[in-house]
Protein backbone atom coordinates (compact mmCIF):
# COMPACT_ATOMS: atom_id res chain seq x y z
CA UNK A 1 0.00 0.00 0.00
CA UNK A 2 1.34 3.62 -0.73
CA UNK A 3 2.79 5.65 1.74
CA UNK A 4 2.21 2.64 4.56
CA UNK A 5 4.56 2.89 7.33
CA UNK A 6 6.95 -0.03 7.87
CA UNK A 7 6.32 -2.60 9.70
CA UNK A 8 7.75 -2.86 13.17
CA UNK A 9 10.95 -4.45 13.96
CA UNK A 10 10.20 -8.32 14.02
CA UNK A 11 6.97 -7.76 13.26
CA UNK A 12 6.23 -10.54 10.11
CA UNK A 13 3.58 -9.93 6.93
CA UNK A 14 2.82 -13.27 7.48
CA UNK A 15 1.30 -15.36 10.60
CA UNK A 16 2.09 -17.30 11.93
CA UNK A 17 5.82 -17.09 12.53
CA UNK A 18 7.85 -20.41 11.12
CA UNK A 19 8.76 -22.99 13.70
CA UNK A 20 12.03 -22.55 15.94
CA UNK A 21 15.19 -23.92 14.28
CA UNK A 22 18.89 -24.24 15.79
CA UNK A 23 20.99 -22.44 13.40
CA UNK A 24 24.51 -23.33 15.14
CA UNK A 25 26.51 -26.13 14.69
CA UNK A 26 25.64 -29.39 16.17
CA UNK A 27 28.55 -31.47 16.91
CA UNK A 28 28.83 -35.30 18.32
CA UNK A 29 28.23 -34.18 22.13
CA UNK A 30 27.51 -30.53 23.43
CA UNK A 31 31.80 -30.16 23.86
CA UNK A 32 32.22 -30.18 19.85
CA UNK A 33 28.23 -28.18 19.54
CA UNK A 34 27.62 -24.05 19.88
CA UNK A 35 25.95 -22.79 22.53
CA UNK A 36 22.12 -23.99 22.91
CA UNK A 37 19.89 -21.01 22.40
CA UNK A 38 16.08 -22.12 23.62
CA UNK A 39 13.12 -20.45 21.15
CA UNK A 40 12.02 -17.11 22.98
CA UNK A 41 8.39 -16.10 23.55
CA UNK A 42 7.37 -13.09 20.77
CA UNK A 43 7.62 -9.96 22.67
CA UNK A 44 5.22 -7.27 21.45
CA UNK A 45 7.19 -4.56 20.05
CA UNK A 46 8.44 -1.58 22.23
CA UNK A 47 5.31 1.01 22.83
CA UNK A 48 2.71 -1.32 21.70
CA UNK A 49 -0.41 0.12 23.34
CA UNK A 50 -2.94 -1.17 24.83
CA UNK A 51 -6.20 -1.95 23.54
CA UNK A 52 -9.80 -1.48 24.27
CA UNK A 53 -12.32 -2.36 21.13
CA UNK A 54 -15.87 -1.89 22.95
CA UNK A 55 -18.94 -2.68 20.99
CA UNK A 56 -22.30 -1.78 21.88
CA UNK A 57 -24.65 -3.76 20.48
CA UNK A 58 -27.95 -2.78 17.68
CA UNK A 59 -26.90 0.67 18.23
CA UNK A 60 -26.88 3.45 16.38
CA UNK A 61 -23.93 5.56 15.27
CA UNK A 62 -25.69 8.87 16.09
CA UNK A 63 -27.76 7.74 19.33
CA UNK A 64 -25.49 8.96 21.87
CA UNK A 65 -24.62 12.67 22.31
CA UNK A 66 -21.02 12.44 21.56
CA UNK A 67 -21.96 12.03 17.61
CA UNK A 68 -24.98 14.11 17.55
CA UNK A 69 -27.80 11.87 19.13
CA UNK A 70 -30.02 12.62 21.94
CA UNK A 71 -28.60 10.36 25.10
CA UNK A 72 -26.06 11.93 27.44
CA UNK A 73 -22.56 10.26 26.80
CA UNK A 74 -20.45 11.88 29.39
CA UNK A 75 -17.84 9.15 29.22
CA UNK A 76 -17.93 8.87 25.70
CA UNK A 77 -17.82 12.61 25.48
CA UNK A 78 -14.01 12.45 27.46
CA UNK A 79 -12.36 9.66 25.82
CA UNK A 80 -13.24 11.44 22.31
CA UNK A 81 -11.63 14.72 23.76
CA UNK A 82 -8.79 12.97 24.45
CA UNK A 83 -8.98 11.07 21.05
CA UNK A 84 -10.01 10.54 17.91
CA UNK A 85 -13.58 10.03 16.50
CA UNK A 86 -13.85 8.08 13.35
CA UNK A 87 -17.37 8.06 10.85
CA UNK A 88 -16.79 5.39 8.24
CA UNK A 89 -17.61 2.03 10.59
CA UNK A 90 -18.18 -0.61 8.10
CA UNK A 91 -21.97 -1.60 9.07
CA UNK A 92 -23.76 -4.04 7.82
CA UNK A 93 -26.83 -3.46 9.63
CA UNK A 94 -27.29 -7.06 11.51
CA UNK A 95 -24.79 -8.58 14.11
CA UNK A 96 -22.68 -11.77 12.86
CA UNK A 97 -21.58 -9.75 9.53
CA UNK A 98 -20.55 -6.63 11.03
CA UNK A 99 -18.55 -8.56 13.68
CA UNK A 100 -17.09 -10.75 11.23
CA UNK A 101 -16.18 -7.94 9.23
CA UNK A 102 -14.90 -5.77 12.16
CA UNK A 103 -12.85 -9.13 13.79
CA UNK A 104 -10.81 -9.49 10.79
CA UNK A 105 -10.69 -6.57 9.07
CA UNK A 106 -12.65 -8.10 5.45
CA UNK A 107 -15.86 -7.68 3.83
CA UNK A 108 -18.22 -10.37 5.55
CA UNK A 109 -18.68 -12.30 2.19
CA UNK A 110 -15.13 -12.91 2.36
CA UNK A 111 -15.65 -13.85 5.73
CA UNK A 112 -18.15 -16.42 5.08
CA UNK A 113 -20.80 -14.06 7.08
CA UNK A 114 -23.06 -12.39 4.52
CA UNK A 115 -25.79 -13.00 7.31
CA UNK A 116 -26.63 -13.81 10.73
CA UNK A 117 -25.54 -17.66 11.83
CA UNK A 118 -29.03 -18.69 12.18
CA UNK A 119 -29.85 -18.28 8.13
CA UNK A 120 -27.00 -20.02 7.40
CA UNK A 121 -26.83 -21.52 3.76
CA UNK A 122 -24.56 -23.74 2.15
CA UNK A 123 -23.56 -21.19 -0.87
CA UNK A 124 -19.99 -19.87 -0.49
CA UNK A 125 -19.78 -16.75 1.57
CA UNK A 126 -22.76 -17.42 3.71
CA UNK A 127 -21.72 -20.48 5.37
CA UNK A 128 -21.30 -18.67 8.43
CA UNK A 129 -17.80 -20.89 9.05
CA UNK A 130 -14.96 -18.45 9.45
CA UNK A 131 -12.26 -19.54 6.51
CA UNK A 132 -8.86 -20.13 8.14
CA UNK A 133 -7.91 -17.94 5.69
CA UNK A 134 -9.47 -14.83 7.56
CA UNK A 135 -7.43 -14.31 10.75
CA UNK A 136 -9.23 -12.14 13.45
CA UNK A 137 -7.40 -9.30 14.70
CA UNK A 138 -7.29 -11.38 18.56
CA UNK A 139 -4.58 -13.30 16.33
CA UNK A 140 -2.75 -10.86 15.14
CA UNK A 141 -2.21 -9.53 18.31
CA UNK A 142 -1.94 -12.87 20.00
CA UNK A 143 1.30 -13.77 17.92
CA UNK A 144 2.54 -10.66 17.83
CA UNK A 145 3.05 -10.54 21.75
CA UNK A 146 -0.44 -9.22 23.11
CA UNK A 147 -2.48 -10.88 25.99
CA UNK A 148 -5.82 -11.16 24.58
CA UNK A 149 -9.64 -11.56 25.86
CA UNK A 150 -13.04 -11.51 24.16
CA UNK A 151 -15.99 -10.71 27.03
CA UNK A 152 -18.80 -10.26 25.90
CA UNK A 153 -21.45 -11.52 22.89
CA UNK A 154 -20.05 -14.20 20.40
CA UNK A 155 -22.28 -14.38 17.62
CA UNK A 156 -19.71 -15.59 14.79
CA UNK A 157 -19.59 -19.13 15.76
CA UNK A 158 -21.83 -21.82 14.08
CA UNK A 159 -25.09 -22.29 16.06
CA UNK A 160 -24.46 -26.33 15.91
CA UNK A 161 -21.09 -25.87 17.27
CA UNK A 162 -21.97 -24.31 20.38
CA UNK A 163 -22.67 -27.32 22.74
CA UNK A 164 -20.31 -28.34 25.89
CA UNK A 165 -18.69 -30.44 23.18
CA UNK A 166 -17.30 -28.37 20.78
CA UNK A 167 -16.01 -27.96 18.64
CA UNK A 168 -13.89 -25.21 19.80
CA UNK A 169 -12.14 -24.13 16.89
CA UNK A 170 -14.53 -21.55 16.24
CA UNK A 171 -14.94 -20.68 19.89
CA UNK A 172 -13.55 -16.96 20.78
CA UNK A 173 -10.69 -19.32 22.33
CA UNK A 174 -9.78 -20.75 19.04
CA UNK A 175 -10.13 -17.03 17.38
CA UNK A 176 -6.93 -15.80 18.96
CA UNK A 177 -8.45 -14.86 22.29
CA UNK A 178 -6.85 -16.57 25.30
CA UNK A 179 -9.63 -15.71 27.64
CA UNK A 180 -13.11 -15.87 26.86
CA UNK A 181 -16.19 -15.01 28.98
CA UNK A 182 -19.35 -14.44 27.20
CA UNK A 183 -22.62 -15.75 25.51
CA UNK A 184 -22.20 -17.75 22.16
CA UNK A 185 -25.85 -16.42 20.36
CA UNK A 186 -27.72 -13.17 19.06
CA UNK A 187 -29.26 -12.38 22.01
CA UNK A 188 -29.77 -13.16 25.93
CA UNK A 189 -31.29 -12.96 28.58
CA UNK A 190 -29.71 -9.94 31.07
CA UNK A 191 -30.63 -11.53 34.60
CA UNK A 192 -30.41 -14.89 33.87
CA UNK A 193 -28.04 -15.49 30.93
CA UNK A 194 -26.23 -18.95 29.78
CA UNK A 195 -22.98 -18.10 29.92
CA UNK A 196 -19.41 -19.58 29.74
CA UNK A 197 -16.04 -18.67 30.35
CA UNK A 198 -13.98 -20.28 27.93
CA UNK A 199 -15.40 -23.30 27.34
CA UNK A 200 -16.96 -24.39 30.77
CA UNK A 201 -20.78 -23.63 31.57
CA UNK A 202 -20.68 -20.53 34.35
CA UNK A 203 -22.87 -21.51 37.49
CA UNK A 204 -26.00 -19.06 37.75
CA UNK A 205 -25.41 -16.39 39.81
CA UNK A 206 -26.46 -15.65 43.14
CA UNK A 207 -26.63 -11.88 43.34
CA UNK A 208 -29.96 -11.21 43.45
CA UNK A 209 -29.24 -7.45 41.81
CA UNK A 210 -27.24 -9.35 39.31
CA UNK A 211 -27.05 -7.53 35.41
CA UNK A 212 -25.11 -9.11 32.44
CA UNK A 213 -23.53 -5.81 31.46
CA UNK A 214 -22.52 -4.99 35.12
CA UNK A 215 -21.27 -9.02 34.83
CA UNK A 216 -19.40 -8.06 31.49
CA UNK A 217 -17.92 -4.91 32.79
CA UNK A 218 -16.38 -6.60 36.31
CA UNK A 219 -15.18 -9.67 33.94
CA UNK A 220 -13.38 -6.99 31.79
CA UNK A 221 -11.44 -4.94 34.68
CA UNK A 222 -11.02 -8.19 36.66
CA UNK A 223 -9.35 -9.99 33.39
CA UNK A 224 -6.90 -6.14 32.50
CA UNK A 225 -5.90 -6.35 36.14
CA UNK A 226 -4.73 -10.15 36.20
CA UNK A 227 -3.22 -9.61 33.14
CA UNK A 228 -1.23 -6.28 34.01
CA UNK A 229 -0.45 -7.84 37.56
CA UNK A 230 1.27 -10.93 36.60
CA UNK A 231 2.79 -9.71 33.36
CA UNK A 232 3.45 -6.01 33.31
CA UNK A 233 5.66 -5.32 30.40
CA UNK A 234 2.74 -7.41 27.88
CA UNK A 235 0.53 -5.30 26.11
CA UNK A 236 -2.88 -6.54 26.29
CA UNK A 237 -5.85 -6.03 23.73
CA UNK A 238 -9.31 -6.35 24.92
CA UNK A 239 -12.46 -6.81 23.08
CA UNK A 240 -15.97 -6.26 24.98
CA UNK A 241 -18.70 -6.42 23.09
CA UNK A 242 -22.19 -6.19 25.51
CA UNK A 243 -25.38 -7.80 25.18
CA UNK A 244 -26.75 -4.27 25.32
CA UNK A 245 -28.74 -2.60 23.72
CA UNK A 246 -29.77 -5.52 21.65
CA UNK A 247 -33.39 -6.79 22.55
CA UNK A 248 -34.24 -8.06 25.08
CA UNK A 249 -34.26 -4.34 26.74
CA UNK A 250 -33.24 -4.92 30.46
CA UNK A 251 -32.67 -1.27 31.48
CA UNK A 252 -30.88 -1.43 35.28
CA UNK A 253 -33.59 0.68 37.59
CA UNK A 254 -30.31 2.50 38.47
CA UNK A 255 -29.27 3.69 35.60
CA UNK A 256 -32.83 4.87 34.45
CA UNK A 257 -32.87 8.35 36.06
CA UNK A 258 -30.77 10.05 33.50
CA UNK A 259 -33.25 9.31 30.66
CA UNK A 260 -36.35 10.34 32.63
CA UNK A 261 -37.52 13.25 30.40
CA UNK A 262 -35.98 12.58 27.37
CA UNK A 263 -37.57 11.66 24.09
CA UNK A 264 -36.80 7.72 23.46
CA UNK A 265 -39.41 7.02 21.10
CA UNK A 266 -37.91 4.75 18.40
CA UNK A 267 -35.63 5.45 15.32
CA UNK A 268 -37.88 7.64 13.12
CA UNK A 269 -37.80 10.67 15.48
CA UNK A 270 -34.31 10.07 17.40
CA UNK A 271 -32.41 9.52 13.86
CA UNK A 272 -34.20 12.54 12.32
CA UNK A 273 -31.61 15.68 12.03
CA UNK A 274 -27.87 15.48 13.55
CA UNK A 275 -27.18 18.16 16.10
CA UNK A 276 -26.29 21.49 14.92
CA UNK A 277 -23.02 20.87 16.88
CA UNK A 278 -22.15 17.68 14.97
CA UNK A 279 -22.53 19.62 11.44
CA UNK A 280 -20.60 22.42 12.64
CA UNK A 281 -17.77 19.77 13.74
CA UNK A 282 -17.92 18.60 9.91
CA UNK A 283 -19.86 15.23 10.78
CA UNK A 284 -22.17 15.18 8.27
CA UNK A 285 -22.87 17.34 5.03
CA UNK A 286 -23.93 21.22 6.09
CA UNK A 287 -26.83 20.24 3.64
CA UNK A 288 -27.76 17.02 4.55
CA UNK A 289 -31.18 15.83 6.21
CA UNK A 290 -33.19 12.76 6.27
CA UNK A 291 -36.77 11.67 5.77
CA UNK A 292 -39.14 11.96 7.56
CA UNK A 293 -40.40 8.48 7.26
CA UNK A 294 -38.45 5.61 7.24
CA UNK A 295 -40.87 3.46 4.64
CA UNK A 296 -39.75 5.75 2.11
CA UNK A 297 -36.15 4.43 1.87
CA UNK A 298 -35.01 3.10 -1.02
CA UNK A 299 -33.92 -1.01 -1.05
CA UNK A 300 -30.29 -0.85 0.07
CA UNK A 301 -30.47 2.62 1.82
CA UNK A 302 -31.46 1.89 5.50
CA UNK A 303 -28.52 -0.51 5.58
CA UNK A 304 -25.85 2.54 5.15
CA UNK A 305 -28.09 4.70 6.88
CA UNK A 306 -25.92 5.53 10.17
CA UNK A 307 -22.70 6.05 8.44
CA UNK A 308 -23.85 7.82 5.22
CA UNK A 309 -25.47 10.69 7.52
CA UNK A 310 -22.07 11.26 9.11
CA UNK A 311 -20.20 11.79 6.10
CA UNK A 312 -17.78 14.50 6.52
CA UNK A 313 -19.15 17.00 3.44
Amino acid sequence: MSGAKPLAQNTPEVLPRPDFHFTGNVGRTYLDSDLAKFPQPVAAPSGAPNIVLLLVDDCGFGQYDTFGGGIPSPTMDRLAAEGVRFNHFHTTAVCSPTRAALLTGRNHHSAAFAGITEVATGYDGYTCILPKSCGSIGEVFRQNGYTTAWVGKNHNTPPWETSQVGPFDRWANGLGFDYFYGFNAGDMDHWNPVLYENRNLVPKSPDPDYHLTTDFADKAIAWVRQSKSIAPDRPYFLYLATGATHSPHTLLTSGSPSTKGSSITGGTRTAKQPSPARRNEAWCHQTRSLPNDRRGFRPGIASTMSSDAFTPG
